[in-house]
């Protein structure tokens, strides 16, 4: 079984429900969930003039390869009303495999590791939440790059306080 690492991402009500409803669809597709970071509240990355979005990160295995995981992952936003009008804009549920083992690959459809994962804090605090001494395929350790980002700018990220790991399974 392959080790994954899963972005999740909505700024569409109900946001909540939405990240919920593209964990149970990785379930129900054979994807074992086997951590949760806490859920985070940043704004948006591009056009600024949409909600606030909802952030987690879900560490999982699987026996999909790469290419196959992300038709999943299409097709999970798909069920969820995920409509690709504007790149960077609104979503009701936007699934992104950021790590897929060690694996380093570039195709047409799929670039892995995500490419932006060093410059997005509403990904880096997750995944450091749920994998500390993570490193990436070359080498760094994503506490590091995440320091660095610290360094330069400030911070729009907040932990809803609701929202811990257990926030799959709360009824908040």
């Amino acid at each position: 079984m392959r080790t994954i690492y899963i972005a999740l991402g909505s700024n569409l009500s109900p946001r909540l429900s939405y990240l919920r409803n593209g964990i149970l669809g990785l379930i129900q597709n054979g994807v074992k969930i086997q951590a949760l970071s806490s859920v985070y509240h940043s704004s948006p990355v591009g056009d600024e003039n949409q909600p606030f979005f909802l952030n987690a990160v879900a560490k999982g295995g699987t026996n999909f390869s790469p290419d196959d995981l992300l038709q999943v992952l299409l097709q999970i936003e798909r069920v969820n009303g995920r409509i690709r009008r504007v790149r960077w804009g609104e979503r009701t549920l936007d699934l992104d495999l950021l790590l897929y083992d060690n694996l380093c690959m570039q195709s047409s459809d799929l670039i892995l590791p995500h490419p932006r994962i060093m410059e997005r804090k509403f990904v880096l605090i997750p995944l450091i939440e749920i994998a500390p001494n993570l490193r990436s395929p070359e080498g760094i350790l994503y506490q590091k790059a995440l320091d660095s980002l610290n360094s330069k700018q400030e911070s729009n990220i907040q932990t809803i306080k609701c929202y811990r790991r257990s926030w799959f399974q709360e009824n908040c």
